[in-house]
C-alpha cells in the first residue's frame, strides 16, 4: 500500500517493519487517537512475534485510511474498501 501525509512524502509499506518505521516517523493527523496507538502496538507484536503480521497491516490499512493517509492498495492484495 502506498501513504502519504501531508506534510511527507508518498511512502509504500509493504511489510510490518515498514508499518513500524511509518507510525515512527510520519507525522499522523491523529497521533494521539486510541486506534493510533492499538495500531503501534499490534504493529510492536507483529515484530517481535506475537501478532500475525497480516493482522498487523491489516490494522495498519485501517488506521491509514480511517485517517486519511491511505493513497492506494497494490492490485495484488485486493483488500477491500476500507
Amino acid at each position: 500500500m502506498t501513504i502519504r501525509t501531508s506534510l511527507g512524502p508518498r511512502r509504500s509499506v509493504d511489510c510490518v517493519a515498514d508499518a513500524a518505521r511509518a507510525l515512527a516517523s510520519v507525522n499522523w493527523p491523529k497521533k494521539d487517537s486510541a486506534r493510533y496507538r492499538e495500531t503501534a502496538r499490534i504493529v510492536d507484536d507483529a515484530l517481535s512475534g506475537h501478532c500475525n503480521p497480516t493482522t498487523a497491516l491489516e490494522a495498519f490499512r485501517k488506521l491509514a485510511a480511517e485517517d486519511g493517509v491511505l493513497i492506494k492498495l497494490r492490485p495484488a492484495t485486493q483488500d477491500p474498501p476500507p
